[in-house]
């Protein structure tokens, strides 16, 4: 057997081993997992956007992060600090607003969040 023909027959062994484009979208394999990438990367940006606005939140608001005052309020209870019950909270509200996270302004966030504060504990808020 020549050169060439090795080259060529290994050509072909390796094209035929990968499956085309048209096969996979046939057997839906590609969609799927293109989906499953898909809300992965959207799930992946929506804790990052998310973790953002609670770091922001507790930085205009002056929160304590380690502190555990909030955890009662705004977590479940098993929250270790305060950063974790308010992310836990900006994830609620997210999931519970009408509006995607992109069209969600910090402002709408912030003015949510002490609403809810106000709320949960009986307190006046005086601008």
């Amino acid at each position: 057997m020549k050169t060439s023909d090795v080259r060529s027959t290994v050509h072909f062994v390796r094209a035929a081993a990968l499956p085309s484009p048209t096969r996979l979208s046939r057997s839906g394999c590609a969609k799927c997992c293109c989906k499953s990438v898909e809300a992965q990367l959207a799930q992946r940006q929506l804790r990052r956007r998310a973790g953002n606005l609670a770091i922001t939140l507790m930085t205009v608001l002056h929160i304590e992060p380690t502190g555990r005052l909030l955890v009662s309020v705004c977590g479940t209870g098993t929250e270790t600090d305060n950063a974790e019950a308010v992310l836990h909270w900006i994830c609620q509200f997210i999931q519970s607003s009408t509006d995607s996270l992109g069209e969600l302004s910090f402002h709408e966030v912030k003015n949510a969040f002490l609403r809810f504060l106000i709320s949960a504990t009986g307190q006046e808020y005086v601008e």
